[in-house]
């Protein structure tokens, strides 16, 4: 994972997501059939609250969100799909054509002092890697 500007995301690439500008009742929805516009990231009103992106080919997931008057941007290559720390995980899509978005759910082997510093998986992040019908 890396925290990149606005600027670095690669709006040539197709993506499959959504960006959920402010002003707006419903998020833009891409479906492997656009680009991203470029310029969307840098007008004030009205701006991108949330956005979740996955490319396929490049195995690229990005998670953008507004907070405080700038972008959060975190990139995610995804290595492998599950294994004993991955699960994939649906949750139920919220005024979207899709029906389901799916994560990734990463958990992170820890030891811990109240466990007899046994180890324990905790939870890591959630990453984003496309809608499911």
């Amino acid at each position: 994972m890396s925290t990149i500007e606005t600027r670095d995301i690669d709006t040539t690439l197709l993506y499959e997501g959504y960006l959920w500008l402010s002003n707006a009742d419903k998020p833009i929805e891409y479906h492997y059939d656009k680009e991203s516009d470029p310029g969307i990231f840098e007008t004030l009103d009205p701006f991108v609250r949330e956005g979740y992106l996955f490319n396929k080919k490049e195995a690229i997931s990005l998670t953008i969100k507004h907070v405080d008057g700038r972008y959060l941007v975190r990139k995610f290559h995804i290595e492998k799909e599950c294994d004993d720390q991955v699960e994939k995980v649906l949750f139920a899509s919220n005024r979207m054509s899709r029906r389901w978005l799916t994560f990734l759910r990463y958990w992170e082997e820890q030891r811990a002092p109240s466990c007899l510093d046994l180890p324990e998986l905790v939870f890591d992040r959630f990453v984003f890697v496309g809608f499911d019908d």
